[in-house]
């Protein structure tokens, strides 16, 4: 997952990497850690060949030896843990699937409405959007971004483009209402509220 951040003064990529260790190659703790260091350098020698200047990569953060927690899967797959959530082309939130404009890939149906990200968080940006229209009369394209392990009302990054300039304060206030209530997100869901392609 990568999000890139402008600022008047230079740009910065931030990029979060989940990267499973195959568990039978993995005999200990240690072996995981010299693996993941190994992995880093090689980033780091990705990073510097592309010549992308201020990049900050964060390496499966939710790692945690202090409880053994660390990413193994025995197949180095996410499919082994019923978290693919394969719905084909369809089920796009909004009705369209729109070849000019940005879009999620995630598709609302066949995923876990209480847990999975790219779901709930392509709801609540619908559901931003909506609001910012609704109150501002803007229209808008929000963006969110999330990181593993994260709270849901607590995204990574949060983008939004509106259509003019904006009251920053206001926008701010819609989408901090919005991602407070993520149960009710979750209930639409459930419910099927959203119209879908």
């Amino acid at each position: 997952m990568g999000c890139r951040v402008d600022d008047i003064y230079n740009i910065t990529l931030n990029i979060t990497l989940v990267v499973p260790q195959i568990s039978k190659e993995v005999s200990n703790p240690d072996i995981y850690e010299q693996n993941k260091i190994y992995l880093a350098r090689e980033i780091e020698n990705i990073v510097k060949a592309l010549k992308i200047a201020n990049v900050n990569i964060s390496l499966n953060p939710s790692d945690n030896p202090l409880k053994e927690l660390y990413y193994l899967r025995y197949t180095g797959s996410c499919i082994e843990s019923g978290d693919e959530g394969v719905v084909g082309r369809g089920n796009r939130i909004g009705g369209i699937i729109n070849s000019r404009k940005p879009y999620t890939i995630e598709g609302l149906n066949g995923k876990n409405s209480a847990y999975h990200a790219g779901e709930i968080y392509t709801a609540a940006a619908w559901e931003i959007s909506n609001e910012i229209w609704n109150n501002l009369g803007l229209v808008s394209e929000t963006f969110i971004v999330s990181q593993i392990d994260r709270p849901l009302n607590d995204p990574w990054q949060i983008i939004i483009n509106c259509s003019e300039e904006k009251d920053f304060n206001s926008v701010k206030e819609i989408a901090n209402n919005v991602l407070k209530d993520i149960g009710k997100i979750t209930n639409n869901l459930i419910n099927r509220r959203y119209p879908l392609v």
